[in-house]
């Protein structure tokens, strides 16, 4: 418990100022305003707190409601309170489900707006999936174009140079044949220039 606390509930000082205020809020007299901000002569300063805390209490108990002082209800009139209640609690659940079927009807509306909008880039995402496979299918066929028209152009040039080969290696069994004939035409009119030569009788001088 703090010292303004323990005060508040033990001082003599505190007790008569309440008594004081209290009898002021009886007759109707003025309440005492709170511009008191130095103590005064002959009053410490924690004698001001505690008149200052006094009368804060004071103004609560003032604007409390008393319900010592109220009337005792006669039955028509509680009878209307409560049916007064009842038409309020209505009024309120009534407004509270109207807002609570705003409040679906909007879910609604933003789950619709979703669903759109999901269902949206789904065929837009499919559309550009289609895309891609017929693009990726048109590279791989060129590609493979591309290769098979390489392989068939190697094809074809090693075929090319085959032939050539072949006929190169033809022309040289021709040509080796060739030569060898001549060869052997030149060696048999040599043979027979020789035996020529040697029959011929040879003049004496």
């Amino acid at each position: 418990m703090t010292r303004r606390h323990a005060f508040c509930h033990h001082s003599p000082l505190v007790a008569s100022r309440k008594a004081a205020i209290c009898l002021q809020l009886a007759t109707g007299s003025s309440t005492p305003k709170f511009t008191m901000t130095k103590p005064r002569e002959g009053r410490s300063r924690k004698q001001t707190t505690q008149l200052k805390a006094a009368r804060a209490a004071a103004v609560a108990a003032r604007s409390a409601p008393q319900k010592e002082n109220l009337a005792p209800l006669s039955p028509s009139t509680k009878a209307a309170h409560h049916h007064q209640r009842r038409a309020d609690a209505a009024e309120a659940e009534i407004a509270r489900l109207k807002q609570k079927q705003k409040n679906a009807a909007r879910r609604e509306r933003r789950q619709k707006k979703k669903n759109a909008d999901l269902n949206a880039r789904l065929k837009a995402a499919e559309k550009d999936l289609q895309d891609a496979v017929a693009h990726g299918e048109a590279e791989v066929t060129k590609v493979l174009k591309k290769r098979s028209d390489h392989e068939r152009g190697w094809q074809r040039r090693l075929n090319e140079a085959q032939r050539r080969l072949e006929e190169a290696e033809s022309c040289r069994v021709w040509s080796t044949a060739e030569l060898k004939k001549k060869l052997d035409a030149l060696s048999q009119r040599k043979a027979c220039a020789a035996n020529a030569r040697q029959a011929r009788p040879r003049i004496q001088g």
